[in-house]
């Protein structure tokens, strides 16, 4: 299955991270501490994804217009901006 992450963060991007895990087995799947989308395989399971905003201000609005979706096997999950 494919596991599309797309972040597109506020002005401060250094205070954006996300984390993958299965909801099964706790593992932790993928750990991303910059901005970028991620394209990832990953087996046929419940995930949670967390978004984390060091700061505590959020993606959107204000210090910026960020926003952040995640696809999985070719349909949108989750997305938003606040």
């Amino acid at each position: 299955m494919e596991l599309l992450v797309n972040i597109t963060p506020d002005y401060i991007n250094e205070e954006t991270s996300w984390r993958l895990q299965n909801r099964c087995t706790d593992q932790i799947v993928w750990v991303q501490d910059d901005h970028m989308g991620k394209t990832l395989c990953v087996a046929p399971a419940q995930y949670t994804f967390t978004l984390y905003d060091s700061f505590g201000d959020g993606l959107c609005c204000e210090c910026g217009f960020g926003y952040y979706s995640v696809v999985y096997d070719g349909s949108l999950v989750k997305q938003g901006g606040e």
